[in-house]
């Protein structure tokens, strides 16, 4: 009897615990599901309040921009920009523009939905930026027999242009071995019809030019040589450091514009929470600086040169010195 009563424990035992998961987990799941969409309906709210600045932004920066444009047809001096680098950092503005109209309309669908999971790819042709052709592009089934004819037609064309490279080579290596025959002395790849060999003999040949000039010149920068001496170095230098010194000045005014058309939480709420957090990290980023600042005040200081005295033309006069040590006015 005893067994059977300890069989009917275990049981029993087994059947609340089973119980008890099955209730835990028809609560948990609903639970962690609403958490989601409502943390996902939160920051797509957040998302389309970023966005709604966005535009507020971008529409002072075209006024902006149009005043700059008038101005300069105007005669006024104004800034001059690489018309390359222009180019690309409009071609970066555009795709990142794509992306945040994309991102917003997804935004909106998922307030819509109160939360739902609504993907870059679920958008209309016409609204569908890079992401969402990125995804339908990695979601569609791969057919092995189209990905295999793919495969191959790159590897052919890969190795024409290889093959015509190599040809090219050829025929360039053959003339120069019959120009120098010819003329009794040997040519440079340079010398020759273009081909891989000759260009690259040339960039070498153009950055060791430049270097020569910039080392007898006593120049530190590339770009901070004579026009005429210049090569792929300093081209690249000015080309990068014109287009940092745009993207800083457009980040600039895009600051500027921010502060006017939204105020900080520390300027606006200080005494919210999001305030008070604002304020105790700027605290908190200022104190390095300002400590930094100090230490580079001090360093100043001890190393700067004695203000002259009265008595340092003649150290070894003591009247000059009691005269310099002696307090009030003067006679």
């Amino acid at each position: 009897m005893p067994a059977v009563r300890h069989a009917r424990r275990r049981r029993r035992l087994l059947a609340a615990l089973a119980c008890t998961a099955a209730s835990t987990n028809g609560l948990t799941i609903p639970v962690i599901d609403r958490a989601e969409r409502a943390a996902r309906a939160t920051l797509a709210k957040w998302s389309l309040e970023d966005a709604k600045l966005r535009r507020q932004v971008q529409r002072e920066l075209r006024a902006e921009a149009l005043r700059e444009e008038a101005l300069r047809e105007e005669g006024v001096v104004g800034q001059s920009v690489d018309p390359e680098v222009s180019g690309v950092i409009q071609q970066l503005s555009s795709w990142a523009g794509r992306v945040l109209d994309e991102e917003e309309y997804r935004a909106a669908r998922i307030v819509e939905s109160q939360g739902a999971v609504v993907r870059p790819a679920d958008a209309p042709l016409d609204v569908r930026g890079p992401l969402g052709d990125l995804e339908a592009s990695l979601s569609k089934p791969i057919e092995l027999e189209e990905a295999w004819a793919n495969t191959l037609d790159a590897l052919t064309q890969l190795f024409a242009s290889i093959k015509q490279e190599v040809d090219r080579m050829i025929s360039s290596e053959n003339t120069r071995t019959e120009r120098s025959q010819a003329l009794g002395a040997r040519l440079r790849p340079l010398d020759a019809p273009p081909s891989l060999l000759g260009d690259l003999e040339g960039f070498v040949d153009a950055v060791y030019r430049e270097e020569r000039a910039r080392v007898d010149s006593s120049t530190i920068r590339p770009q901070d040589l004579p026009a005429k001496r210049r090569g792929p170095l300093a081209r690249a230098e000015r080309w990068l450091t014109s287009f940092l010194a745009e993207v800083d000045r457009y980040e600039k005014k895009r600051a500027n514009i921010i502060k006017k058309v939204a105020k900080r939480p520390m300027e606006a709420a200080p005494e919210s929470a999001a305030g008070k957090t604002e304020r105790f990290v700027n605290g908190l980023a200022r104190g390095p600086m300002m400590f930094r600042i100090m230490v580079k005040r001090v360093v100043e200081l001890l190393d700067a040169t004695v203000l002259p005295n009265e008595y340092d033309d003649d150290p070894e006069a003591e009247a000059a010195f009691d005269a310099a040590l002696k307090r009030g006015p003067r006679r």
